[in-house]
């Protein structure tokens, strides 16, 4: 079974898409995010504020409200959603930014910390990281995925930190946030479409298992597992011009616009020939689940630039969005697979479900 042989026309996604009803992600994008960025005043703040808020911080859409706070000039934290703390590693012990941390967790507030130092001072990268990190938690008594490492020297790295660290602890607001913080958009759509993907990886691995998963197995022979991968993918590309401002009333014009871009035969033939430089000759059901990992990718990084930059990819760009997706599936092949346990211990609880032999 090819998994994505009725995907691979524009009609069929195109269908997908028409079948997605994007009011809940409407709902979702347009929920109002209010943050505390809190430190002193230093230069580390300042990289760290302007990546937040991005260039021109007044064009920025309305629904995420940050308000800028002097830790060492206000004697509580306001009310907010999410409370991001910026910290000078050698200063974490520091009474003012205890005293702070003390009054949000006595609230029962959701806080990330960002460890950051001004220019000048040793690198945060590699052991001098960890190490950080690790003395981070000890002293502010907060998990590691709620801090992150900031190095201004390493933007790109930086930003794909304070998203992960931001929308671990605003995880229902991933699309306010990315809606609403222009300095993040690219890094949060990157995680959603690393999400979207291992998740119908996941799937499709589930879905080649029919002595495991009775039922499944039987609605694959139908088609369904490839009806359940192109709706999620819809769903995914919805999120997407969500993020970047586009009207989802307007589902046709949506649906009329991005499939020929996305659906194309183009596409898949490209993530078929990338997949077939790294699994020669493979079959079975990792290939299966690496198919739809790396069609999800593409569908979703080549709908983010085209709502990103209002142009389609071209043909080199798709193809290196092939390639990154190739190389990609193989690394996440284990969590991939690692998905699949908490797949088995849900079917386990199904009444009547037949045992796999072995």
């Amino acid at each position: 079974m090819a998994i994505f042989s009725r995907a691979a026309q524009a009609a069929g996604f195109a269908r997908a898409l028409a079948a997605v009803d994007p009011t809940a992600i409407v709902l979702q994008s347009m929920r109002d995010v209010a943050i505390a960025l809190a430190g002193s005043s230093s230069s580390a703040y300042r990289e760290v504020r302007d990546t937040l808020l991005g260039a021109s911080p007044s064009a920025r859409p309305a629904g995420v409200y940050v308000d800028l706070v002097d830790i060492n000039g206000r004697s509580s934290p306001p009310p907010t959603d999410l409370h991001i703390v910026v910290v000078d590693p050698d200063r974490v012990r520091d009474e003012a930014i205890r005293d702070y941390l003390a009054t949000i967790h006595a609230r029962k507030g959701r806080v990330i910390a960002v460890l950051a130092r001004d220019p000048g001072h040793p690198r945060l990268e590699g052991s001098i990281a960890s190490g950080e990190r690790a003395a981070a938690e000890a002293a502010l008594g907060l998990p590691s995925d709620t801090i992150a490492v900031f190095q201004a020297s390493d933007s790109a790295r930086s930003t794909r930190h304070l998203a992960a660290a931001i929308t671990s602890g605003l995880p229902d607001r991933q699309l306010t946030l990315a809606r609403g913080l222009p300095g993040l958009r690219e890094a949060i759509a990157h995680r959603m479409i690393l999400d979207a993907a291992i998740a119908n990886g996941q799937f499709a691995l589930v879905a080649s298992l029919p002595a495991l998963i009775p039922l499944v197995g039987g609605l694959v022979a139908i088609g369904a597992d490839t009806i359940i991968l192109t709706r999620n993918q819809a769903t995914l590309v919805f999120q997407l011009a969500a993020i970047h401002g586009r009207r989802l009333d307007r589902r046709a014009q949506l649906v009329a616009e991005i499939a020929p871009v996305i659906g194309g035969a183009f596409v898949w033939r490209t993530v078929a020939r990338a997949l077939a430089g790294f699994l020669p000759g493979a079959v079975g059901a990792l290939p299966r689940g690496a198919i739809a990992f790396a069609g999800t990718y593409v569908v979703g990084q080549i709908a983010n630039e085209y709502y990103r930059s209002g142009r389609r990819p071209d043909p080199d760009t798709i193809e290196r969005f092939g390639r990154e997706a190739a190389q990609l599936a193989i690394r996440r092949a284990s969590a991939m697979t690692g998905g699949l346990s908490g797949w088995r211990r849900v079917l386990a609880r199904v009444p009547g479900r037949r045992r796999p032999s072995g």
